[in-house]
């Protein structure tokens, strides 16, 4: 069994609270009691479930990974040139995100970030390329706009999974701005964005939360 998070606790901190709570809750238990293995991608994870009744020895961690041959930088060189001039980012320091756009994802911290670097004058010759769409694009959109900042973002909305490594390879730096979890408990995620980034071989700006850190 592969085990993310609990999808209760999810929709409760990060979507609509389900109505079957209980019932909910007591089919991930069976779903626990059934598996022979149960793969987690953090140490945080593994303690939740050690915390559920979970014997240790049943449980392996095994964090997020990417194929470095499809992340392949030196591969994705020309057509991650010609996509920056088709996006007119040519002559400016690219930083980059790609995401859904999730309320864990700290990609409204980012949106107000961008502003603040625009009022306080910096990263004149930087450019943000944001790559996908999500639930809280509207408000990034928003902030972005009403700041006068349309001009520093791109925003790119969903595109192919296949298309996705080129749009990488076409930004010098990339961000991971992920948020603690509103209720205190431990980070518990491994972002696949991150191991993207790391296989690109670029600079990471990243949020210090557990193994994100």
């Amino acid at each position: 069994l592969e085990y993310s998070g609990s999808e209760v606790w999810a929709s409760q901190h990060w979507g609509r609270p389900l109505k079957f709570r209980r019932l909910s809750l007591a089919i991930e238990d069976a779903d626990f009691r059934h598996a022979d293995l149960i793969v987690v991608v953090s140490d945080p994870l593994r303690e939740e479930l050690v915390g559920r009744g979970v014997e240790a020895d049943r449980i392996l961690v095994h964090p997020n990974g990417v194929d470095p041959e499809i992340y392949n930088p030196d591969a994705l060189r020309a057509t991650a040139q010609e996509l920056r001039a088709r996006l007119g980012l040519e002559g400016f320091t690219v930083a980059g995100f790609i995401g859904t756009f999730g309320k864990w994802h700290g990609i409204d911290v980012l949106a107000r970030a961008i502003v603040l670097a625009r009022r306080r004058g910096a990263l004149e010759n930087w450019r943000f390329l944001l790559i996908g769409d999500g639930p809280l694009m509207p408000e990034v959109r928003r902030i972005i706009h009403e700041s006068g900042c349309a001009d520093r973002v791109v925003f790119t909305g969903l595109v192919p999974q296949a298309e996705g490594p080129a749009h990488l390879a076409a930004c010098d730096v990339l961000l991971s701005p992920h948020v603690p979890n509103p209720d205190g408990s431990r980070f518990f995620g491994s972002p696949t964005k991150l191991f993207e980034y790391m296989a690109m071989a670029r600079p990471i700006i990243a949020s210090d939360l557990e193994q994100v850190g």
